[in-house]
């Protein structure tokens, strides 16, 4: 039940939202409130993606929210902003490109609905900063706040600054990460009010001289890891799988996706999933294994079942689609999958708090042998 304001909190919520109310209202968060939560989804094409990212098969990148696609060459960045700009549900698609790669006969095969795309050709970050001020203020004026607007920049890494194109403009170091930081420090906020999502596409470099620890790092500073919701890094894997497409005459890699950062549900999930080059991504790749690992689908040999929803069925891997399509699993697939997340959560923190009490306890006996070796060694001295 919602609780009855107090006094002070009534006194409160009145003299601030009289002062800062238009812009940024106080309110008591109820039961039901909506505040803090994104305000929708976009699909990616992909169900396994969709869940690691927002916890349900029909979700996918959060509206009102910053996502971060991070990898190396070749791992599909582009090609899975593209798959996001197929979702039926959206107003309008506006693709920003640095890196002049935009296929209009490529949208149009995946099945995009060009007239939806408005494209926009960027040469610096401080060009992008107003650009994008001009489009929520436009937005703004003409009250289409309710319009679910996707905003696609590919790539934050290859936009470069006035000071690079200037060759007497003086010395870059810092400028585009210090611009960057004050583009993303004003729009993650004005994007959460309205129905916007802001898709990003980055790049690793390599830090140099670097000794220990990983090496790799995305460029632009940290401005945009800070504000991104969701930060999804790519990287290839070597598979069985791709050495048989090749041979079938498939332009293929396998992905391993992995959701470093997530404010929209748990992360550090991965999942695997099979990158065509000249198709896209089938619906249901990665899904399957993600169902095996968590113990809802049983493998059995080349067999799979899906025991919840009939013992007796088996069925080989191929089949899995047509099988969810022709008996409309997807709602039962889905609530097997949040049942088994909140299992394995259990049983993951009752692992995790055995390993920390044995951990504990091992370094408590190091550090007492330590201590009766230096107490032996100054006794002999």
């Amino acid at each position: 039940m919602d609780r009855e304001l107090s006094v002070l909190e009534k006194s409160l919520i009145e003299n601030i939202n009289k002062k800062f109310g238009e812009d940024n209202p106080m309110i008591q968060l109820k039961e039901d409130s909506e505040y803090g939560k994104p305000r929708g989804w976009i699909d990616t094409g992909i169900y396994s993606l969709n869940w690691i990212i927002s916890g349900d098969i029909n979700g996918g990148w959060p509206v009102g929210r910053i996502s971060e696609l991070d990898g190396d060459p070749g791992t599909g960045k582009s090609l899975l902003c593209e798959m996001a700009m197929r979702d039926p549900t959206l107003d309008l698609i506006i693709y920003f490109d640095t890196e002049a790669a935009m296929n209009i006969n490529f949208l149009k095969f995946l099945g995009i609905d060009i007239n939806k795309v408005l494209y926009q050709p960027i040469d610096t970050v401080e060009q992008l900063q107003e650009i994008c001020r001009e489009v929520l203020t436009t937005i703004i004026a003409n009250k289409q706040t309710k319009k679910k607007v996707l905003m696609v920049i590919d790539s934050i890494a290859l936009a470069s600054t006035s000071k690079e194109i200037d060759p007497e403009g003086g010395a870059d170091m810092g400028f585009k990460a210090r611009k960057l930081r004050e583009f993303f420090r004003v729009y993650a906020r004005k994007i959460e009010k309205y129905n916007i999502a802001l898709l990003v596409t980055n790049h690793y470099t390599f830090k140099v001289g670097l000794v220990f620890g990983n090496p790799k790092v995305t460029t632009g500073g940290t401005a945009l890891p800070y504000a991104s919701s969701v930060r999804i890094d790519l990287k290839i894997e070597e598979t069985k799988v791709d050495k048989i497409l090749e041979a079938a005459g498939a332009s293929s890699v396998t992905l391993r996706a992995t959701t470093v950062k997530n404010r929209c549900f748990s992360p550090r999930r991965r999942i695997f999933f099979v990158l065509d080059f000249e198709r896209g991504v089938h619906r249901y790749s990665g899904l399957l294994k993600v169902l095996e690992n968590l113990g809802v689908v049983i493998k059995s040999g080349g067999w799979y079942s899906l025991p919840a929803w009939d013992p007796n069925k088996k069925f080989f891997a191929k089949d899995f689609p047509k099988l969810v399509e022709k008996n409309n699993l997807q709602d039962i697939v889905q609530k097997l999958l949040v049942n088994a997340v909140h299992r394995d959560d259990d049983e993951t923190l009752e692992a995790n708090a055995e390993i920390e009490v044995e951990a504990i306890e091992e370094a408590s006996t190091k550090e007492e042998v330590i201590i009766e070796k230096n107490k032996s060694t100054k006794s002999k001295k």
